[in-house]
C-alpha cells in the first residue's frame, strides 16, 4: 500500500468545522443533493459568501452514505506534481488503492505525462461502486493553465461516479460553457448564495440580537446584497447598538466596511497579549499550538487558540479534535497588512525563520522552504532544498523552479549543485534556453568542484538530446562520462543519452555496454522506472543476437517492473510483443499469438503511446494467425493494421504495412496480388522493412544492386553481431546468387547460425523458392538434420495451402467458398459500388478493399465485376 507522502500537510484533508448556530441554507443544501447527477459542481463567489460554510456543512450531512473528500488549495499547491499528489492522495484516502499506482507514477521520478497518470487513476476509478466526491476548496488560488489542461482532461474522461467541487472565488478556466452544453455542470453563484431576507433574520437572531423590525432586516438586507460576511460583521456590532436606526443608516455593506470593522471593532478591542498574537501568527497558513509557541515564542497557545475558538473571533477549526486551526481569509488579510504596519519587515523576517525552524524540526520541509524563503535566508533554503528527501520529490519539477526563483542570481550562483537544480528544473518544463544561459554561468565560475565540468556536460548533453540536436548530445555525454566517477548518478544521465543514439543508429555493439551501466547506475540508486528503458533495449538487443532465452528473461522483467505503473503501457505491451516474436521464430504459433494479442489489449486498455505503434503488433498477429492456417484471423488483423493507419503519411508505417501484405499474397499463393504489393512497396524504397517479402523486393531491384546492398549490410549487422538479421539476410544471398556453390555456402552460413540459435519460423517462411537449396544442401551433408526439418515443414504447409485452395474450387453444390467479408464485398460489388465507396462503407483501407475483391475474383474464377456476379448468382452465393 502507498502511504501519503509525509511532505503533504494533513490538515488540508480536514472538512471545516460549520461554527455552532450557523443558518442552514436549506434550498442550497437541496440543490447540492443533485450533485450525483454531475461530474463539476462549481461554487463560485467573491469572498465572505459562505462557499466553505455551505460545502462543510453539505459533506458532514452525506459522508455518511457517500466517499468524500476535502482538500484546502494553497498558492503552494500551483506546482503541478504537488497539485495532483494532494488530489490523489485524497481520492486514495477514502478509497483505499484507487490511486496507489498513479502515486508511485507520480512519485517516481520518471517524466511521466500527468495526463498518462491522470488516465491511471480514471482506470482505478471505473472499479468503484459508490459515488466519490472531492472537494477544492479556494481553487481560485490555482492559477497554472497546465494543471488546468489537466484537471479539463479529467473531467472530460471521468466515470459517472466522480463528482468534483470547486470552490472559488471567480470562474475558473476550464471549458464550463462545455460541461453546461453537456448538462454534467451544477453551478452555484453569488446570487444564489446572497441571503434572503428571511435568512438575515435567522442570522440576526443567532447572532444574539434582541429585537428588530422587518424593516431593519429589509434595509439591512438591500445594502449588504444578500453578502454575508458584510450581514455578519453588522449582526456583531448591532448587538451592542442601542439606535439600530441610525446604525443601519450608517452601514454601506461593503468590503471596505467589513476591513474597518474588523479593525476597530475586533482587533482594536483585543487585549494587547491577544493582539500580538493574532498578528505574529498570522504569516502561517494553519497553526496549531507547539507551532505557534515556537513564532511567537511563549509556551501557552494552546490556551490562546482554545480562547479564540470559543469566542468565534474568525477562526476555523480544521480538525474534530481542534487540533489545527486557521483564520478566516478575510480576517487574516487584514492581520497581515497590519503585521506589515506594527512591526516591519526585520521582525517579519524573524517570524518567518522560527516558522521555517520549526516545520523543518517536524518534517515538513516544503513549509520550512516556504518561510526561510519568505524570511530571505537563502541559505537556510537551499540547505532545505538539497536535502535528499526534498531531491527526490522535486528534482527537475515546477515546485523547485518556484523556490529557486525566488532566490538571487548572485546567491544562487554560489551553491553551483543547487544550480544544477535549476538547470534540470528549467530544462525538464521546455525552457532549454534559459538552462544553457545558466550552465554558462556555472562555466565561468571558479569552482573547487572537480566534478562540476563533467556535470554541466552531462546536462548540456541532455538538453542537446531534447533538442534533437544528437550530433551536440553524443560530444556532451562523451565528455561527461571521462571526467566523472563511476558511479556518480550523471553517468546515468550520460550513458542514457549515448545508448539511446547508439540504439537508434543500431550501433548495438557501442549501446550495450552504457545501456548496462544506465541500468545499473538507477537499479542502485533506487529509481526502478529509469531501469525499464534500458531493459526493454537490453531485451532487444539479447533477440537480435539470437539469445532468445535472455530475450524472454530481460521483456518478462519489464512486464514485472512496468506492470506497477500501468500508465507506462507502451514498455509492457513491446515486452509482450517481442516474447510473442520469439515464440514465433521458435514456431511455437499459439503461443505467439497469444503474446502478440496480450500486446494489443495491455496497448489498448493503458492508452499507451509512443515508438510502438499498435498496428506494428497487428501486422505480426497477422503474420502468425497465417503461419498457423488461420487465414481468415489473418485477414482481420490485417484490416485493423490498415484502419489504424489510412490517415497516416508516415512513410516507414505504410512501407511495413504493404509489404505485410505482400507477405500474406505469398503465403496464400497470389503471385499477382503480391507483385501488386511489390509495385507499391518500391514506390517507398528508402523506408522498406529488412523482412519486407525479400527476395521479391531483391529481384525487382536487380540482382546487381540486390547484392551490393545485402553484402553492405550482411557486414555492418556481422559488425554487430545481429543473428537474427544476418540469418535472413544469408539466404537472401543465396537466393539472388548465380552460383550454385555461392548459394550453398551462403545457405550452409544461415543454416548453421540457425541452428545454433533455434530459429524455424522465419526460414520457413521463405516457402517453396527456399526448397530446392535445402534439397541441395541436404544433399551436401551441410546441416542435413536441420535443413530437413525446415523442408518437410514447407512441404507440409505448401500441401496444406494446395488443400485449402482444392477445397475451395467453385462448383454447383459449392456453399463456403467466400469467408464472411468476402461475401459482405460480393454484396456491395453487386449493388454496384466502387472500390472507394466499398472501402468507405467498410472502414477499411482502398487497398484493402482491392485485396479482398481480388480474393474473391480468384476464388470465383473470374477477371471482373460482371462476370463475378453472375458467377456468384449461378452459385447462390447472393
Amino acid at each position: 500500500m502507498v502511504e501519503m507522502d509525509t511532505s503533504l500537510l494533513t490538515t488540508k484533508f480536514y472538512v471545516p468545522i460549520p461554527s455552532p448556530g450557523l443558518v442552514t441554507r436549506t434550498g442550497l443544501l437541496e440543490r447540492l443533493k443533485d450533485s450525483v447527477n454531475y461530474r463539476l459542481i462549481l461554487v463560485a463567489a467573491p469572498a465572505g459568501f459562505g462557499k466553505t460554510t455551505l460545502l462543510s456543512e453539505w459533506i458532514l450531512q452525506i459522508r455518511a452514505a457517500i466517499n468524500v473528500a476535502w482538500i484546502s488549495l494553497d498558492e503552494g499547491d500551483n506546482d503541478p506534481r504537488r497539485f495532483w499528489d494532494y488530489f490523489i492522495t485524497a481520492i486514495n484516502n477514502i478509497e483505499p488503492a484507487v490511486g496507489e499506482t498513479a502515486l508511485a507514477l507520480l512519485h517516481s521520478g520518471q517524466q511521466i505525462s500527468f495526463e498518462s497518470i491522470l488516465t491511471t487513476l480514471l482506470n482505478g476509478l471505473t472499479s468503484v461502486s459508490g459515488d466519490v466526491v472531492l472537494v477544492m476548496d479556494d481553487f481560485h488560488y490555482i492559477q497554472s493553465p497546465a494543471i488546468h489542461n489537466d484537471l479539463t482532461y479529467f473531467l472530460e474522461h471521468v466515470p459517472p461516479g466522480m463528482h468534483l467541487v470547486l470552490s472559488t472565488r471567480a470562474d475558473p478556466p476550464l471549458p464550463v460553457s462545455r460541461f453546461r452544453g453537456k448538462g454534467t455542470l451544477l453551478e452555484i453563484g453569488a446570487d444564489d448564495l446572497r441571503f434572503s431576507r428571511e435568512e438575515t433574520a435567522s442570522l440576526f437572531i443567532e447572532m444574539g440580537i434582541q429585537s428588530f423590525s422587518d424593516t431593519i432586516v429589509d434595509a439591512m438586507n438591500t445594502k449588504a446584497e444578500g453578502w454575508v460576511a458584510g450581514l455578519k460583521m453588522a449582526a456583531l456590532s448591532m448587538r451592542n447598538k442601542e439606535d439600530l436606526d441610525t446604525f443601519v443608516a450608517d452601514f454601506t455593506g461593503s468590503q471596505r466596511f467589513v476591513t474597518d470593522y474588523l479593525f476597530e471593532e475586533v482587533l482594536l478591542q483585543q487585549s494587547e497579549e491577544v493582539r500580538t498574537f493574532l498578528l505574529q501568527t498570522s504569516i502561517l497558513d494553519r497553526l496549531n499550538s507547539s507551532l505557534c509557541d515556537a513564532v511567537c515564542g511563549r509556551v501557552d497557545s494552546e490556551n490562546m487558540l482554545v480562547n479564540l475558538d470559543s469566542s468565534k473571533l474568525f477562526i476555523v477549526p480544521l480538525d474534530d479534535s481542534r487540533e489545527w486551526y486557521r483564520y478566516h481569509h478575510l480576517f487574516r488579510d487584514l492581520l497581515l497588512h497590519q503585521l506589515e504596519k506594527v512591526y516591519g519587515d526585520n521582525e517579519v523576517k524573524r517570524l518567518h525563520l522560527r516558522a521555517s525552524q520549526w516545520f523543518e524540526k517536524n518534517k515538513f520541509l516544503d513549509d520550512a522552504i516556504n518561510h526561510a524563503l519568505a524570511a530571505e535566508d537563502w541559505e537556510k533554503a537551499m540547505d532545505l532544498i538539497s536535502e535528499p528527501e526534498v531531491q527526490a520529490r522535486t528534482v527537475a519539477s515546477q515546485a523547485i523552479l518556484n523556490w529557486l526563483e525566488r532566490i538571487p542570481e548572485d546567491v544562487l550562483l554560489t551553491r553551483t549543485r543547487i544550480c544544477m537544480n535549476f538547470v534540470y528544473g528549467l530544462m525538464m518544463t521546455g525552457r532549454y534556453d534559459e538552462a544553457e544561459t545558466w550552465l554558462t554561468y556555472l562555466d565561468d565560475i571558479p569552482e573547487n568542484d572537480t566534478l562540476l565540468p563533467g556535470k554541466i556536460d552531462a546536462a548540456r548533453g541532455a538538453i542537446a538530446s531534447f533538442t534533437l540536436d544528437f550530433l551536440r548530445a553524443e560530444e556532451f555525454a562523451k565528455k561527461a562520462l571521462s571526467v566523472l566517477p563511476e558511479n556518480d548518478p550523471d553517468v546515468g544521465v550520460a550513458c542514457g543519452i549515448l545508448s539511446g543514439i547508439y540504439f537508434n543508429q543500431l550501433r548495438f555493439l557501442e549501446a550495450e555496454p552504457l545501456v548496462k551501466k544506465h541500468y545499473e547506475i538507477f537499479r542502485q540508486m533506487g529509481y526502478t522506472i529509469h531501469t525499464i528503458s534500458p531493459l526493454t533495449m537490453l531485451g532487444f538487443i539479447a533477440f537480435l543476437r539470437g539469445n532468445y532465452h535472455q530475450a524472454v528473461s530481460r521483456y518478462q522483467e519489464v512486464i514485472e517492473l512496468a506492470g506497477k505503473y500501468p500508465a507506462l503501457g507502451n514498455p509492457i505491451s513491446n515486452a509482450y510483443l517481442m516474447i510473442g516474436c520469439v515464440y514465433h521464430h521458435w514456431n511455437d504459433l499459439k503461443k505467439a499469438a497469444s503474446y502478440q494479442e496480450k500486446a494489443i489489449e495491455v496497448f489498448q486498455f493503458s492508452d499507451a503511446q509512443g515508438s510502438l505503434n499498435l498496428d506494428s503488433v497487428y501486422l505480426h498477429l497477422a503474420g502468425t494467425r497465417m503461419a498457423m492456417g488461420e487465414t481468415e484471423k489473418a485477414m482481420d488483423a490485417m484490416e485493423k493494421a490498415d484502419q489504424l493507419i489510412k490517415d497516416s503519411q508516415d512513410p516507414i508505417l505504410r512501407a511495413r504495412n504493404i509489404a505485410s501484405h505482400a507477405a500474406i499474397a505469398l503465403s496464400l499463393g497470389d503471385t499477382g496480388s503480391a507483385s501488386r504489393w511489390i509495385d507499391a512497396l518500391m514506390e517507398l524504397e528508402d523506408s522498406i522493412p529488412l523482412d519486407a517479402a525479400t527476395h521479391l523486393v531483391d529481384i525487382r531491384k536487380g540482382k546487381d544492386i540486390a547484392r551490393k546492398e545485402l553484402e553492405d549490410r550482411y557486414d555492418f549487422f556481422k559488425s554487430q553481431d545481429c543473428k537474427t538479421v544476418l540469418i535472413g539476410l544469408r539466404i537472401r544471398q543465396a537466393l539472388i546468387s548465380d552460383q550454385s556453390d555461392e548459394a550453398l555456402e551462403y545457405l550452409s552460413d544461415a543454416l548453421t547460425m540457425g541452428k545454433n540459435i533455434g530459429m524455424i519460423r522465419p526460414l520457413v517462411g521463405f516457402g517453396q523458392i527456399l526448397a530446392p537449396l535445402l534439397r541441395r544442401a541436404i544433399s551436401k551433408n551441410l546441416e542435413p538434420a536441420y535443413a530437413r526439418k525446415i523442408l518437410d515443414m514447407i512441404i507440409e504447409e505448401e500441401n496444406q495451402r494446395k488443400s485449402r485452395q482444392l477445397e475451395m474450387i467453385p462448383s454447383s453444390s459449392t456453399t463456403g467458398i467466400l469467408s464472411k467479408r468476402e461475401t459482405e464485398i460480393l454484396r456491395l460489388i453487386a449493388d454496384g459500388l466502387s472500390n472507394q465507396e466499398i472501402a468507405d462503407r467498410l472502414f477499411i483501407t482502398l487497398s484493402t478493399a482491392k485485396t479482398h475483391i481480388r480474393h474473391v475474383f480468384d476464388k470465383l474464377g473470374v477477371n471482373d465485376r460482371p462476370r463475378a456476379i453472375a458467377k456468384a448468382r449461378d452459385l447462390n452465393l447472393i
